[in-house]
C-alpha cells in the first residue's frame, strides 16, 4: 500500500509475464532459483554490467510500457467508459502521478484515484427538481 519493494516487483513481473506469455508458477520458481544461484558468479555480473546503457534503456521502456499497457487492457476489459469525463480525469491523474513521482508514485497514484473517485460526481441524466419546475 505504501509503494514498497513488493509492489514494484509485482508490477515488473506483470510486465515480464505479458512479454513472455509464460504464466506457469513452476517456471517462475525455477527462474527465481536460477537467478539467485547465478547472482553468486562474478563473470555473469560482469557480463550484465557490460550491457550498453541504451540497450538496457530499451528493455526498461519495453518492460514498463507493458506494465502500463496491461493496466489499460484491464480497464478496457472492465468496459470503463472513457467518454465520461469523470473516468477520463481519474485515469489521467493516476497516470500522471504514477509516472511523474519518483518516490512512492504508485502509492500516491492509487490514493489519488480513490480520492477522485469519491469526490468527483457522476453526471446524471435525470433532471433535477429545479429543472423540472423550470420546464413547466
Amino acid at each position: 500500500m505504501f509503494g514498497g519493494v513488493p509492489l514494484t516487483t509485482y508490477a515488473e513481473n506483470i510486465g515480464v509475464l505479458a512479454i513472455t506469455k509464460v504464466y506457469s508458477s513452476f517456471n517462475l520458481w525455477i527462474a527465481a532459483i536460477i537467478a539467485i544461484v547465478l547472482s553468486f558468479f562474478n563473470p555473469l555480473q560482469a557480463a550484465i554490467i557490460s550491457i550498453p546503457t541504451p540497450v538496457m534503456g530499451g528493455v526498461v521502456i519495453l518492460l514498463f510500457g507493458m506494465i502500463g499497457a496491461a493496466g489499460l487492457r484491464t480497464m478496457v476489459e472492465a468496459k470503463v467508459d472513457f467518454s465520461k469525463n469523470k473516468n477520463l480525469i481519474i485515469a489521467a491523474v493516476i497516470f500522471a502521478v504514477g509516472i511523474g513521482l519518483k518516490e512512492h508514485g504508485v502509492m500516491y497514484a492509487t490514493l489519488a484515484g480513490i480520492f477522485l473517485n469519491l469526490v468527483l460526481k457522476e453526471k446524471t441524466e435525470e433532471p433535477t427538481e429545479m429543472a423540472k419546475e423550470a420546464a413547466k
